[in-house]
């Protein structure tokens, strides 16, 4: 079964633990993924959000996330109103296609890069 919205998030990761300065670090909040409605319901009264991005890096201060599509994906009702909720709140948010997108939207934030291609 291909997975290509997976396949892009691995090849973004192998990119952030090379290219992200010693400065910033990033992780991946596990959110997604089936979940017995027990368990659901344990995660969600331990504080999980629905339409957490993909990607989290922290740098200088600031928090900065990444949302990861594939192809034409589309952002769900979950992922718009967080969105909403994260630049409101001050943080950097972009939604990324491809790695050449990541690299650019890094850049753009300013956060500087020892690496422009993995």
């Amino acid at each position: 079964m291909k997975r290509p919205e997976q396949a892009l998030h691995q090849q973004v990761s192998r990119y952030l633990d090379v290219a992200l300065p010693k400065t910033a670090t990033w992780f991946h909040p596990a959110n997604g993924g089936y979940r017995r409605k027990v368990e659901a319901k344990i995660l969600k009264s331990m504080g999980v959000k629905a339409g957490v991005p993909d990607l989290v890096i922290i740098w200088e201060g600031r928090a900065y996330f990444i949302e990861l599509k594939a192809g034409t994906g589309k952002l769900t009702e979950h992922q718009v109103e967080m969105m909403r909720c994260l630049t409101g709140a001050g943080a950097g948010w972009r939604c990324c296609t491809s790695l050449d997108g990541v690299i650019e939207t890094l850049e753009g934030w300013g956060i500087p890069l020892k690496a422009r291609a993995a």
